[in-house]
């Protein structure tokens, strides 16, 4: 089975762009959770673990899935993937209004 993408929506309709983000690459609630967390704070797996209260082993396997699902090789390039994704194209947008959205993705 072909898996569906999502129409294009504008950032500004998304409640929770971390979500909307999660949605686009088919991630769990699980996943999501972590994806949040990598976002918010750029954890590592082991205080991803503390964060989340599960084992060390459990981060590992759900990242592993979460990585290979948005097609990154590390955290590092998927936290830079969740911005790059949630920042608008607007060339015409100031910079406080890049930060805003910034902020708003992050939190």
């Amino acid at each position: 089975m072909e898996k569906s993408q999502l129409e294009p929506i504008s950032f500004e309709t998304v409640d929770d762009p971390i979500v909307f983000f999660a949605q686009q690459y088919n991630l769990t609630p699980r996943e999501t959770d972590l994806l949040r967390v990598v976002a918010k704070h750029g954890y590592t797996n082991e205080q991803i673990a503390e964060s989340l209260h599960i084992q060390r082993k459990t981060v590992n396997i759900h990242m592993t899935k979460l990585l290979s699902k948005t097609g990154c090789a590390s955290s590092r390039e998927l936290l830079s993937k969740i911005i790059t994704h949630l920042l608008p194209d607007n060339d015409d947008k100031d910079e406080d209004d890049q930060t805003g959205i910034q902020e708003r993705a992050l939190n």
